[in-house]
């Protein structure tokens, strides 16, 4: 999508508005590379009205043609869902039995309270809801909705019916293994990890493709977590381990939000500025905006100061180059980030309404372009594909113990088959593994996922011996 845009976004800006000439940009508004560059980014926008981003679904009949458009549907309009919705709403958040407060989630893993008439209610109402969150992720395609070009930015809540959408899978899955089915319950989960992935894909921007990924994590992957723990019943690992695969292989590079984050902030600040006042991009804002910043400054100005900034986004690409290990990005976004703030983001230049000063407009479009701290994103977004490598880990795992004998000490997890699927390809690193004082194993992210010399110890997943 941003090739012939990032070429005209780089040098061709030069010509584009000569502004080391100082050549008005109203002239070269007429000028052949100028139109083009206007040309590119609608090119762009309709690109992304009709592009697929297909992958290989995880089972059953493949659906033909993207779903993004019921992706859109199931996000933004959930009145077909909103009994389903409201119950999941109503179940409070505390189990006073023990004190503390959890998520409702983990009320209904527990098998006393798991046949409490709320729970069971909520249940029988989310099943239609889950079940088509499961048929569109069998599409060949699913690219995101939240894309300029399509449906503009979601709305600030977003996110929190995405939480309640986990909430509801997460009830399916856990009923499935209380009635013995228990690949159908993980599978259930596995389709939630493709529903992350989904909403990501497409070169979506950082707040678009990690919103989701920690609502996975933190409500539905227990369910797996807390299933291998307790559960007797074995599912079909083999199939599992498969789907897991294909779902580290399909996940969506974080160099696409790289770009994604610069193409964004470029059709919300540049172009209402280029294109004229009272301009919309195709498919329209969403719930997002134009920012204001094009109200205050000349286009000339304007121009010229997203030319000056070009350089310093390019090194943001290239930290992040398509292909490279995870781990790599997370380092370089973050020097990149920490070099950018002398040149822009330490000044003490602030924009102040009415100053059209150049230095007043390049510190807030250097701010709104240079200033996300995508290093920061990037490690958030790797939880989702880490979880799913600690998953693979427990299934294995388990496979061991029930193949007989002693719990696996911590020795096994430099021997195969666990020495090779603690590695997570994608980041380039190995997943870390502690004891538990109480008895079992932790899970941890790779030694490289911390920026300082000090890993992260926070826990990925856990494993105890049955």
């Amino acid at each position: 999508m941003l090739g012939r845009v990032g070429h005209h976004l780089g040098g061709g800006f030069l010509v584009l508005c000569l502004v080391l000439t100082g050549t008005n940009c109203k002239k070269a508004g007429e000028s052949k590379k100028f139109m083009a560059f206007k040309a590119d980014l609608v090119a762009s926008l309709e690109a992304n009205n009709t592009k697929l981003c297909k992958r290989p679904i995880l089972r059953g009949e493949v659906r033909p043609g993207d779903g993004g458009d019921l992706l859109f549907a199931l996000f933004m309009e959930p009145k077909a869902n909103q009994e389903c919705l409201s119950a999941l709403r109503s179940i409070q958040p505390t189990d006073l039995r023990l004190g503390i407060g959890i998520d409702p989630v983990a009320r209904a893993l527990d098998d006393s309270i798991a046949d409490m008439p709320d729970v069971r209610t909520t249940e029988r109402l989310c099943l239609p809801l889950v079940d088509e969150v499961q048929t569109l992720l069998r599409h060949e395609s699913n690219c995101s909705p939240f894309l300029f070009g399509r449906h503009g930015m979601p709305d600030a809540k977003w996110g929190y019916r995405v939480a309640l959408f986990y909430r509801a899978m997460s009830l399916k899955a856990r009923r499935l293994a209380t009635e013995g089915r228990m690949t159908e319950a993980f599978q259930v989960v596995l389709d939630g990890a493709r529903f992350y992935q989904d909403a990501a894909r497409g070169d979506v921007d950082w707040e678009t493709a990690s919103t989701s990924i920690g609502h996975w994590a933190t409500v539905l992957s227990v369910v797996a977590e807390m299933l291998l723990n307790t559960e007797d019943n074995t599912p079909e690992i083999a199939m599992l381990l498969a789907e897991i695969e294909v779902l580290l292989a399909s996940e969506p590079h974080p160099s696409s939000h790289v770009q994604g984050e610069d193409f964004s902030i470029t059709i919300k600040a540049v172009m209402p500025a280029v294109m004229g006042r009272g301009w919309e991009p195709l498919g329209g804002w969403g719930f997002g905006q134009a920012l204001t910043v094009y109200n205050l400054a000349t286009k000339s100005a304007l121009v010229k100061t997203w030319y000056q900034t070009q350089n310093s986004a390019d090194r943001l690409m290239t930290a992040c180059p398509r292909g490279i290990f995870w781990f790599r990005c997370i380092r370089d976004l973050y020097k990149v980030h920490e070099s950018l703030k002398d040149n822009y983001l330490r000044g003490e230049t602030e924009f102040v309404a009415g100053d059209k000063s150049s230095s007043s407009l390049e510190a807030t479009l250097a701010r709104l372009r240079l200033g996300v701290p995508q290093h920061r994103f990037l490690q958030r977004r790797a939880l989702g594909p880490l979880t799913l490598v600690a998953m693979r880990v427990h299934l294995l795992f388990r496979q061991l113990q029930d193949g007989g004998g002693p719990c696996p000490s911590l020795v096994a997890f430099t021997e195969e088959p666990l020495r090779s699927a603690m590695y997570a390809e994608f980041f380039g690193g190995r997943l870390r593994v502690s004891k538990r004082p109480s008895g079992g194993y932790v899970l941890l992210p790779p030694a490289n996922f911390s920026l300082t010399s000090k890993p992260l110890d926070d826990p990925l997943w856990t494993v105890i011996c049955r």
